[in-house]
């Protein structure tokens, strides 16, 4: 706290998920939540409004900069599933918290379709969520959205299938996205999405016993 309040940001990054499990055992979950807990270097930069190419002072700008150990291509990071790593057994729970800030952050619109999909993307864009979105987490928390199509529907005056179709439609591009820049993680979200949706009728049957 002494450090932030002199405007200093300190991160944990480039560290196993058992990691973030130890500091919430130690109470110091807080810097999870707070974001100073990041996967890799590159996105606890990002977090501090630094991004690529890092222009460091005092060094020759044709002299070439070493890489950081842990250093991903952004199609490769944008890709990493932070939720789970970050909040382990805990992340639904945190996912299902996001999806209703979302929510609660969509007011009305008119009846068109574009409007309809520019105001969730804008209600997501301006939602307290966890750490940014990367594709697999995007995917996870518009299919969780998919499931409050209903309520969703209710607030921007449309019916619930054209709010699933904006929202497939995303899930398409992201998946389209990936496969061009990365297959590897396109098959890595093919495998999530089935885990995903395992997951979600437990977490039904739950809720219905």
């Amino acid at each position: 706290r002494s450090l932030a309040k002199r405007g200093i940001k300190l991160y944990m990054a480039e560290h196993i998920a058992a990691v973030n499990d130890q500091l919430r055992q130690l109470g110091y979950s807080e810097l999870i939540e707070e974001g100073f807990v990041r996967r890799t270097i590159t996105l606890a930069l990002l977090d501090a409004g630094y991004e690529k190419p890092y222009h460091l002072e005092g060094v020759e700008q044709n002299v070439r900069q070493p890489q950081m150990s842990g250093h991903f291509k952004s199609e490769q990071e944008e890709s990493l599933d932070e939720y789970e790593w970050a909040f382990g057994e805990f992340a639904p729970a945190r996912m299902e918290e996001d999806v209703k800030e979302i929510i609660e952050n969509i007011t009305d619109v008119t009846e068109i379709e574009a409007g309809t999909r520019e105001l969730i993307n804008e209600a997501i864009g301006h939602a307290h969520i966890w750490g940014g979105l990367g594709s697999i987490d995007e995917d996870e928390l518009l299919r969780r959205l998919e499931l409050h199509a209903s309520e969703l529907a209710k607030r921007v005056h449309n019916n619930e299938t054209t709010i699933a179709h904006i929202i497939e439609q995303r899930r398409h591009e992201i998946a389209e996205h990936l496969m061009e820049v990365n297959p590897q993680a396109a098959r890595r979200l093919r495998e999530h999405q089935k885990m995903l949706e395992e997951r979600l009728k437990e977490e039904n049957k739950k809720k219905n016993n």
